[in-house]
């Protein structure tokens, strides 16, 4: 009996308790709603020449997720671009340049907020497979939804989004071609990243559990890795990466897939210099712009009489920080940060594989 009784206490000490501290982090770190800021927002007004067409769909867990469906004035696309958009900024308001690009280059846009960002509902985001759940049922969706026209499905998406635009093969091979960038190559990998930036290493001792409760949490979308992906469906994949970027670095997804994929002919990897996570589909010209904003937004901050850090001013700072922004940005350039030439690459790529 005290074998047993070892046995029991091991077990609670090294797997029951270390569990049920997980499951109770990573629910608290993903309860959180994500709503596009007022000052970062862009206003569909500032593209005259998009047509938006309302849509709803509802999540595997039942929320109601809202979506438009995008085209271009005098533009008849020839296939429609699923958007999945990244973590913690919100939906997929901050991509309507990339948006107003892909629909006047001959595609039918469908972008959606997912569970828990921006119009749709959702108490919190709810976990990183919850992205890779929303996107396949937004292409379900978009394939027998009135409204939308019946056509080739290619796929495109940021960050979080990247990666459920490659993860999402594994589920949706009847897509053409996906386009993901500033990806990772696994759930898990983000969170890593996350944790060492708070914990350090020891972020690695809660990893496998962060994998077991993510599986057990979203079943077969739990675990999805993107390199098992690639290597058992046919799609074509571009893969697009920043050189500086800090927040998934390149060894966390582009990396690997370059070195086991590089060869292949279906997958096209380009590494975008002097950008970095969030840029990575500037032009120069918007990143010229934007970094000599940030530096004046910064030396701004620092003027201020009071500590723009400290949690007690939070509300005042986002008060003066919103009256700043509508002042000084110059709405011609904020608003059109896409880089044309880099995203004719991608379109190129889309519709030589429809």
């Amino acid at each position: 009996m005290t074998a047993l009784y070892i046995i029991a206490a091991a077990l609670t000490l090294f797997v029951i308790v270390p569990g049920i501290i997980t499951a109770v982090l990573y629910e608290r770190f993903f309860s959180k709603r994500f709503v596009t800021p007022e000052y970062r927002a862009l206003d569909p007004a500032e593209y005259p020449q998009l047509r938006m067409a309302p849509h709803e769909f509802r999540s595997a867990g039942g929320d109601l997720l809202k979506a438009c469906y995008f085209t271009a004035e005098g533009v008849e696309p020839a296939a429609t671009v699923v958007m999945s958009h990244g973590f913690g900024g919100g939906g997929y308001n901050c991509y309507l340049d990339v948006i107003e690009y892909f629909a006047g280059a001959g595609f039918g846009v469908f972008a959606f907020d997912g569970t828990g960002n921006d119009e749709s509902e959702g108490k919190g985001v709810g976990g990183l497979p919850q992205g890779l759940s929303d996107l396949d049922r937004a292409i379900g969706y978009v394939e027998s939804a009135g409204g939308i026209p019946k056509l080739p499905v290619v796929v495109w998406g940021h960050s979080w989004g990247g990666y459920c635009a490659a993860a999402v093969l594994r589920f949706r091979p009847e897509v053409r071609a996906a386009a993901a960038f500033a990806g990772f190559d696994r759930t898990s990998d983000l969170i890593r990243v996350k944790g060492e930036g708070i914990i350090g290493r020891w972020i690695g001792v809660i990893m496998p559990y962060v994998k077991v409760y993510e599986k057990l949490k979203y079943g077969k979308y739990g675990g999805v890795t993107v390199s098992d992906v690639l290597s058992s469906v046919k799609t074509p994949v571009f893969f697009a990466h920043g050189e500086n970027d800090t927040v998934i670095p390149a060894e966390y997804g582009y990396s690997l897939w370059e070195k086991k994929f590089g060869g292949d002919p279906r997958f096209t990897f380009v590494m975008r210099k002097g950008c970095a996570h969030n840029n990575i589909y500037y032009s120069e010209h918007a990143l010229a712009y934007v970094n000599d904003y940030n530096a004046e937004f910064d030396r701004w901050t620092r003027s201020l009489d009071y500590n723009a850090e400290a949690k007690e001013n939070a509300g005042r700072f986002a008060k003066d920080r919103s009256e700043y922004m509508h002042e000084h940005i110059d709405r011609s350039i904020w608003a059109h940060k896409a880089d044309g030439e880099f995203l004719s690459g991608v379109s190129g790529f889309f519709m030589r594989n429809i």
